[in-house]
């Protein structure tokens, strides 16, 4: 059979785009690329072929490259459609202060400080002003939790509340530089401090200035924001300091010689990587499980800026919280938002002959990073 001039135009072309990209070692995205540019001067007369009509030829096809996003373990995380919209509503309490039981509206509270929600949806409230920690259920019906001898009774401003995967309430009571715990049964114990200043240790061996914020890992680890230090707890009440020389200021680095200011919010994510709401420096914070202290966002001016990480400005960050997927959140006390730290995804790349390669993308100091396997390169 005779082969026109326009299939074997088209063959040499193709066999041109083949061996361009099979000769040489680079990532195929930049072949592919450099490919383009070298095929330019053919490209008007490849036009001119196609136009006198199709050509029956079987094509050399060339290795494609998709990008698409990796959603490995996010797969419990919900997605929302284009549009979608929010309500606000009060779970329970009302304008007027004071110390009232009840469902709604009809239950009162004096300065709520810190809440804490459970596998079941209770949400529970470190009532400042009040003394008490106080319990809701997700049909709004509020109670203040009690031990086995009678009511709970807080002595001196309980500030923080968090919850574990077992049911169990941590409380961080200020005004006794303490961490105290009660049971999913109201039974209240001291976990660790009460005595004031700083000292790690054992129980009540231990020493705490002023404790404002706590989180709990899924493990029962505690941590704990304190004196211008990020304090580590045990399930067995040991205390040992994860961060911070205790000195107030704003240094990046090694656990015992990063500083903070004015620390107000702690974090953990399932990694055990800790986030922190560092007030003064008007920044949030980064610390890795061996101690390793980053600058996750913010650029230490005070003001209202959103944007990239390094350039972020916040004023008076009074809490953080991170969920399922690492997105970090801030409570902006002063500019009366909540911000959002969205963190990269990894990405999947797939070619042609079926090929997959990994990056997974992080972010240190405001800075992208990323970490390749199965033989991905960057280019």
């Amino acid at each position: 059979m005779n082969i026109s001039l326009a299939t074997r135009a088209l063959r040499a072309i193709g066999l041109l785009a083949v061996s361009f990209c099979t000769g040489w070692t680079v990532p195929r995205r930049r072949c592919l690329s450099s490919a383009r540019t070298a095929w330019g001067p053919l490209l008007p007369l490849l036009a001119l072929l196609l136009a006198a009509g199709p050509v029956p030829v079987a094509s050399a096809a060339a290795p494609v490259v998709s990008i698409e996003a990796s959603l490995s373990g996010l797969e419990d995380t919900p997605f929302l459609l284009a549009g979608s919209t929010f309500s606000v509503s009060t779970l329970a309490g009302s304008s007027t202060a004071g110390n009232v039981d009840g469902t709604g509206t009809a239950a009162q509270f004096n300065g709520p400080q810190g809440v804490g929600v459970d596998a079941a949806g209770n949400v529970y409230v470190a009532d400042y002003g009040n003394n008490r920690i106080r319990k809701i259920t997700p049909a709004g019906v509020v109670t203040t939790l009690a031990n086995g001898t009678g009511t709970a009774v807080f002595s001196d401003l309980p500030s923080s509340v968090t919850v574990d995967t077992a049911g169990n309430v941590y409380v961080t009571e200020q005004g006794q530089n303490r961490i105290q715990k009660i049971t999913s049964a109201g039974v209240v114990t001291t976990l660790a401090g009460g005595g004031y200043g700083f000292l790690d240790g054992t129980g009540t061996a231990a020493q705490f200035r002023s404790p404002c914020a706590v989180a709990v890992d899924a493990a029962g680890y505690l941590y704990v924001a304190s004196d211008n230090r990020i304090r580590k707890i045990s399930p067995g009440g040991l205390v040992t300091t994860l961060a911070g020389s205790g000195s107030a200021g704003f240094l990046d680095g090694a656990a015992t010689t990063a500083m903070f200011n004015g620390v107000n919010g702690v974090a953990v994510d399932a990694a055990g990587y800790v986030y922190v709401g560092d007030a003064s420096n008007k920044r949030i914070r980064k610390i890795t499980p061996e101690g390793v202290v980053t600058t996750l966002a913010g650029s230490g001016t005070a003001g209202f800026l959103d944007g990239a990480a390094t350039t972020a400005r916040f004023s008076g960050l009074n809490s953080v919280a991170v969920d399922a997927a690492g997105n970090v959140y801030g409570a902006d006390g002063s500019n009366n938002r909540i911000r959002k730290i969205a963190l990269p995804r990894g990405v999947t790349v797939s070619d042609a002959d079926g090929g997959t390669l990994t990056v997974a993308l992080g972010v240190s100091n405001g800075t992208l990073t990323a970490t390749l396997t199965g033989g991905a390169t960057v280019s």
